[in-house]
């Protein structure tokens, strides 16, 4: 099958004093049970719609939206600026992704007990509500995670992340500016290269000054983000690449994404082993995580 698409409920979670590990595809919001939390996951492949995909003065076209992966790369398009630069940016080094793999959780406000405002991803029931107007959605955060070859034995992998929401809460019922997380991880027994961060942040069109590779080992690479900028701006979209070398296998071919998002000044610790990354529970977060199957 070329298409999946699931709607999910992620597994409940409780938090706990040692680390996680990484499954692909899960939503987790520290201290709490999340069996009701709902989110949309994919992957899409490219293969057969390839040589139809160009670009036009930084757009993503295709030239035959007639096959359902066509249709399904296109919706992606319209609904996520980053989705189309990455695939833009990977084309313009001579290289078009195979597939992506992407994980999509709506967003609501949540009011907490010393009256400031932070995203929390929406539960099944918050869904239900929205239809009779009870509850507000404020966009979603969007998680996508693609995979190129570049020559034998060579790949470039990019996890990125899109707030489809304006993020700007009163200067007073603003969050604590914390640090945001962005990994991506390659199948198990490959290398990490080389690797970058990319951005843009709302309001303005420059990039996230503030941010620091926190680990790279094995087949990941870890990058942490100021979340607010000089207290103002916010991040829209990051990015982060790894150039790896190995080949996939039947067996080595998955490519894990990940975004863990807080609203306080706290700190994860982070474990990196092959082809995982863990972040150990901390109290005022959630996250995502995305995958995409290598075709071999």
């Amino acid at each position: 099958m070329k298409k999946s698409i699931s709607i999910m409920l992620a597994m409940a979670v409780i938090v706990a004093s040692f680390p996680f590990m990484v499954s692909a595809s899960s939503l987790e919001v520290a201290g709490k049970d999340v069996g009701n939390y709902k989110m949309e996951t994919g992957q899409i492949d490219l293969r057969d719609i390839q040589e139809d995909m160009y670009v036009e003065n930084g757009e993503v076209k295709i030239q035959n939206i007639q096959t359902a992966e066509a249709y399904e790369l296109q919706k992606e398009l319209s609904n996520s600026d980053n989705l189309n630069d990455l695939i833009a940016h990977m084309m313009s080094e001579g290289m078009v992704p195979e597939g992506i793999g992407y994980t999509i959780v709506d967003l609501k406000e949540v009011i907490d007990e010393n009256g400031n405002s932070h995203l929390e991803p929406m539960t099944i029931r918050d869904m239900q509500a929205r239809g009779n107007g009870t509850t507000v959605s404020k966009g979603n955060l969007r998680l996508y995670i693609a995979a190129s070859k570049i020559s034998a034995g060579k790949y470039k992998t990019v996890t990125t992340a899109q707030w489809t929401t304006d993020f700007q809460f009163s200067a007073e019922n603003r969050p604590a500016d914390g640090y945001d997380y962005i990994s991506v991880t390659a199948p198990k027994d490959f290398e990490y290269s080389r690797s970058y961060f990319t951005s843009t942040t709302s309001g303005l069109k420059n990039q996230i000054t503030d941010y620091e590779r926190v680990d790279m080992s094995y087949s990941s690479v870890v990058y942490k983000f100021k979340e607010f900028i000089n207290g103002v701006y916010s991040t829209k979209e990051c990015a982060a690449w790894m150039n790896c070398d190995e080949e996939v296998s039947s067996k080595n071919s998955l490519f894990i994404g990940k975004y863990l998002h807080t609203w306080a000044s706290v700190t994860p610790a982070i474990t990196i082993g092959p082809a995982s990354v863990a972040f150990s529970p901390v109290s005022k977060s959630w996250q995502i995580v995305c995958d995409y199957k290598y075709p071999v």
